[in-house]
């Protein structure tokens, strides 16, 4: 893992999650350990490594459904964003103007 990288933290937060909640199907409440615990039990607790996976790869499929619902949007924005280099939020603003909020809402 990259320190400090989206994934880092991303999969941190699903080993926060199997360690203190028991999603591991173990009841073993670990919520007192440290960011370098978490790392130490990705790399040498197999069973741990894939229960933090499958919540990753659900959470993966899930941001993948939403912006798939949004590309047409989400390419209009980008295409402005490489005209102009830098977009402030009324110019997000106006882009969002007429994009249905139901549909915005609706995949959260």
């Amino acid at each position: 893992l990259v320190a400090g990288s989206d994934l880092e933290r991303a999969t941190l937060t699903a080993a926060r999650l199997v360690a203190s909640s028991g999603l591991s199907g173990e009841l073993v409440f670990r919520a007192d350990l440290t960011g370098t615990d978490h790392k130490r039990m990705l790399r040498d607790d197999e069973k741990f490594a894939s229960d933090c996976d499958l919540i990753l790869k659900d959470q993966m499929r899930r941001v993948r459904s939403v912006l798939g619902q949004h590309t047409s949007i989400l390419r209009s924005i980008s295409a402005e964003l490489l005209q102009r280099k830098t977009l402030h939020l009324r110019d997000i603003e106006s882009l969002l103007d007429g994009y249905p909020a139901e549909k915005a809402h609706k995949s959260q």
